[in-house]
């Protein structure tokens, strides 16, 4: 697993279900959707604009099942932005909408545990 100090990344911080957090801590499912909504939209512009302001080495989605403490957090490959669903049984929603591409997992750190 990759380690990354918590101040050398963009974090965004999602709510799942259940069902869509087992299948993502298990590896089944690569993406994550969100409705290409305001909310969202202005959510994931600024994730990419802090990371892109402050010069920042990677994106990291933290998702939590539920309203516990996020403690699943993955790299983002990529953000992209479809018209139409291609995979419904997995929630991804009817219409316009964001589908955020997972890489690996990570391990988050402080600075002080960084050899």
């Amino acid at each position: 697993m990759l380690k990354i100090k918590r101040g050398d990344c963009s974090v965004l911080h999602l709510v799942l279900k259940k069902k869509w957090y087992d299948m993502i801590a298990s590896g089944e499912k690569r993406e994550d959707y969100r409705a290409a909504k305001n909310y969202y939209r202005t959510r994931i512009a600024n994730f990419i604009r802090r990371y892109a302001d402050k010069g920042l080495k990677k994106l990291v989605v933290a998702f939590s099942c539920g309203r516990r403490k996020a403690d699943i957090h993955m790299t983002v490959i990529g953000i992209n932005i479809y018209p139409d669903s291609l995979h419904p049984e997995w929630g991804e929603p009817k219409g316009y909408h964001y589908v955020i591409v997972l890489g690996r997992r990570v391990v988050m750190v402080d600075e002080s545990e960084v050899e």
